[in-house]
């Protein structure tokens, strides 16, 4: 899986991995999150980290912003690793260095939690603002994910 194809808008695919130590932090993206937990151990090495199980909602971008409303209203049925979560939504920032490159997570932006889809919109829309202004030639985008299942991964 490519970062590529997590920005994709017209993927269909919901679920995502994300390895909290790892180089390629992102990991399986499927339609369903019943093909994650069910081949999570055949495909994802153990090792020390912690293995969040997300569904992506929106994506950001300097001027549009795309919402998976369906996503939302997918209801997961309860699994031995249901915790709940004060703030479920994540933000992950990508940058573009060149409009033909392919985008690159940045790993050196922190990972920031939200209360909801719009706190995230929001927070994501004013740092690629900050971004593009300290980086004019660069295209910035985020990915906003809700947290379904933080699994220790050792």
């Amino acid at each position: 899986m490519t970062e590529e194809q997590l920005l994709d808008v017209k993927d269909d695919r919901t679920y995502f991995v994300y390895l909290t130590n790892r180089k390629n932090p992102f990991s399986m993206f499927e339609r369903n999150v019943a093909d994650i937990l069910d081949h999570m151990h055949e495909e994802i090495s153990m090792g020390y980290t912690n293995l969040w199980v997300m569904k992506r909602i929106g994506i950001i971008h300097i001027e549009t912003l795309s919402y998976f409303p369906d996503n939302e209203l997918i209801v997961e049925g309860k699994t031995i690793y249901d915790k709940p979560q004060e703030q479920p939504y994540l933000t992950f920032l990508f940058a573009k260095f060149t409009p033909a490159a392919s985008p690159i997570y940045s790993p050196h932006e922190a990972i920031v939690r939200h209360a909801s889809f719009e706190d995230a919109a929001e927070f994501s829309a004013g740092k690629i603002k900050s971004m593009k202004e300290q980086y004019p030639d660069r295209e910035f985008s985020v990915l906003c994910a809700k947290l379904l299942y933080d699994i220790t991964w050792h």
